[in-house]
């Protein structure tokens, strides 16, 4: 369980968005069979330009409960700071972990960076983890592969989707996947809809969010059920597309 947040901006970001984003570490839903709210296992920021940069990871096994968790998060505050510092613009992926499957290490918290795509999964694909990677590390990998392997952004998509359809049990494969010029948003959920959500608008200050709560007032849009939205850098929207 997570929470996930996208964001392209061809202005400097403003930082308050992570700011804000930041207090679903202690509010943020979680599904109906867990009582307590807030994702507090982990939190990672992803800036994309040319490529992927890791602007800051913590996870509670290796850092601890106080920077594990983006509310109270020191690292995470020097990585927004840094962001407005350096003024920098193009895409930003922010991850909140509540970990299901996979150690509670940085490895296992997203968002994952791998051949200049940055991903972001929020669900349980059953008997995909292991006790070493989760889930959404090993179906991040399927998909680069698979994007490689045909050349085609929507075939691999859809071809990784069909594949764990077929093969495995799972809550979820909501997910974020970007590289420097694409940012694409896919909902696929079994129930829990209100929780498996995502949501997109953008600000007066063009700034293209994806988000899974309504944390701003915006005329906010929802990526329907089985559907792929693809956003480039001009924040032109393709979809959603049925998948």
């Amino acid at each position: 369980m997570c929470r996930m947040l996208a964001m392209i901006s061809s202005k400097p970001l403003i930082i308050h968005y992570l700011d804000d984003f930041r207090r679903l570490a202690e509010t943020g839903k979680v599904k109906s069979d867990h009582k307590t709210p807030g994702h507090k296992d982990g939190w990672g920021i992803v800036h994309i330009d040319k490529v992927p940069t890791d602007l800051g990871h913590k996870a509670l096994q290796e850092d601890g409960s106080v920077e594990a968790n983006a509310s109270t998060s020191k690292g995470y505050e020097k990585a927004y700071e840094n962001i407005e510092k350096e003024r920098l613009n193009g895409i930003f992926l922010s991850h909140l972990r509540k970990a299901s499957s996979g150690k509670k290490v940085r490895e296992n918290t997203p968002p994952f960076i791998e051949d200049n795509w940055a991903f972001s999964h929020n669900g349980n694909i059953y008997g995909l983890g292991n006790e070493q990677f989760s889930d959404s590390r090993i179906f991040f990998k399927m998909l680069v592969e698979k994007i490689a392997e045909t050349r085609d952004l929507q075939k691999g998509i859809c071809e990784v989707v069909s594949k764990i359809r077929e093969n495995y049990k799972y809550d979820s494969l909501t997910f974020l996947l970007s590289n420097n010029n694409t940012l694409c948003a896919y909902r696929d959920f079994v129930k829990e809809d209100d929780y498996y959500t995502i949501k997109y608008a953008i600000t007066k200050d063009s700034t293209l969010i994806l988000v899974q709560e309504e944390i701003w007032n915006l005329n906010w849009n929802t990526v329907p059920n089985e559907s792929l939205i693809i956003v480039n850098n001009d924040l032109m929207i393709l979809g959603p597309l049925k998948i």
